[in-house]
């Protein structure tokens, strides 16, 4: 478990610090760091140690009190309005989204935690190897330019297939295969998919309104939903009242100056 907690520490795509080494002796040289370990471990600080605490943190990070839950698990009735109530009866049934964004008796993380083949996979390899002319990029929530493929080729690198979890389990059948996310706080943490391939909430109920990827070993459970466009809407309503209502408390907390490492090789 502890690779996990540390491995942010140096991956390219997160902190891309040179080594763990050199995050634990900076940790060791400043001195507020070195009272908070010592408080918090009664030691210095250690690769364990990071990562103890880093969990730690992470456990704190609790999404509930969302109009969802006060509505559903807090038993008030004026939580969520009739498009909400509506919306959840979509992700119950004819969406059948529950099957796999489970909810619990008592809480819910929205996420079995196992892995399926939804054919999204799939459609973004077809579309790796053959790419449009044009391409839709998203510059920002109001912004999107049609750009030449040719250009888009010309400013980056070609990407590389994405093998899913076939690329731990070596396993023919885990081709396609991504675990299942949580969909708390999901309005607010565009893009979506496991690569961001998808910038909005409209655009993901669309997606599985219309078949998944349509790949012919796909989940059964991924078929053509027929949504109306109100039923679209309610269903985004709904997904929208699974965002902590607490938001501020955990973005008062990030980082508002840049790391010390920006730039670092």
């Amino acid at each position: 478990m502890q690779k996990y907690l540390i491995g942010p520490l140096t991956a390219r795509n997160e902190m891309s610090n040179p080594s763990v080494g050199i995050v634990i002796t900076l940790l060791r040289d400043l001195p507020e760091y070195q009272r908070l370990f010592f408080d918090a471990f009664k030691a210095e600080a250690t690769f364990d140690n990071v990562g103890r605490a880093r969990a730690s943190y992470q456990r704190s990070l609790v999404a509930s009190n969302s109009p969802f839950d006060q509505w559903y698990y807090g038993e008030d009735q004026t939580a969520l309005g009739p498009s909400e109530r509506s919306g959840f009866k979509i992700f119950l049934n004819k969406g059948d989204c529950v099957s796999c964004h489970t909810i619990g008796p008592d809480s819910a993380f929205f996420s079995d935690n196992k892995f399926h083949d939804i054919g999204y996979g799939w459609m973004r390899e077809n579309l790796r190897q053959t790419p449009p002319a044009i391409s839709k990029i998203t510059v920002t929530s109001d912004l999107t330019l049609e750009i030449d493929q040719k250009i888009i080729s010309s400013v980056g690198l070609p990407l590389e297939a994405d093998l899913s979890r076939y690329e731990v389990t070596e396993k023919p059948a885990d081709r396609g295969r991504f675990r299942t996310s949580s969909l708390r706080n999901i309005a607010i943490t565009s893009p979506y998919m496991h690569d961001g391939g998808l910038s909005s909430l409209e655009e993901v109920i669309d997606f599985y309104d219309r078949g998944g990827g349509k790949h012919r070993l796909q989940d059964e459970r991924i078929h053509p939903l027929n949504l109306s466009k109100k039923e679209k809407v309610d269903l985004q309503k709904f997904l929208e009242s699974l965002t902590f209502q607490n938001l501020s408390c955990l973005i008062a907390e990030t980082r508002g100056t840049n790391p010390d490492n920006l730039g670092a090789n």
